[in-house]
């Protein structure tokens, strides 16, 4: 799916889904998902986080469950088979990225504030594309679930 295509279906709103995309910052991953190469480009972490803002009254359990399951390794046996590990190589790549070591915390300190986000990724342009691919990821897989 093309991404701006994607993302320019949201609606605007309140940002709620912030929470549940921290979990998935701090999660290993491996997989066999391909990467989007669209997706790999200076701002993809903007697109992501302000689309993410646009998720009105997601069902909490609902939406972390996948933000955290899309990035991790692929699940056959469990009833998340729909989205479990589509995300799993680009979050590998992003872990395996020197420069993306301590982002994390900042992230995880920024919440929802997509601007505070931005400056996580200060010096860090590998990090900051690499991320993005991870964002716009879980966003398509995650939409429905956190609507």
């Amino acid at each position: 799916m093309n991404p701006k295509l994607f993302l320019s279906s949201f609606a605007k709103g309140s940002g709620v889904a912030a929470g549940c995309f921290a979990l998935t910052l701090v999660l290993a991953a491996c997989g066999n998902a391909k990467t989007d190469t669209a997706a790999i480009t200076p701002g993809g972490v903007r697109r992501a986080c302000e689309a993410r803002k646009t998720w009105q009254n997601p069902p909490p359990r609902e939406c972390s469950n996948c933000m955290a399951k899309a990035t991790t390794p692929k699940c056959t046996t469990c009833n998340v088979k729909d989205y479990s590990g589509v995300c799993a190589d680009q979050e590998k790549a992003r872990r395996d990225e020197p420069t993306c070591k301590d982002v994390n915390v900042c992230l995880f300190r920024c919440k929802d504030d997509c601007d505070c986000r931005d400056k996580c990724y200060a010096d860090k342009a590998t990090c900051e594309k690499l991320s993005g691919a991870v964002d716009l990821c879980t966003n398509q897989a995650c939409d429905k679930s956190c609507r």
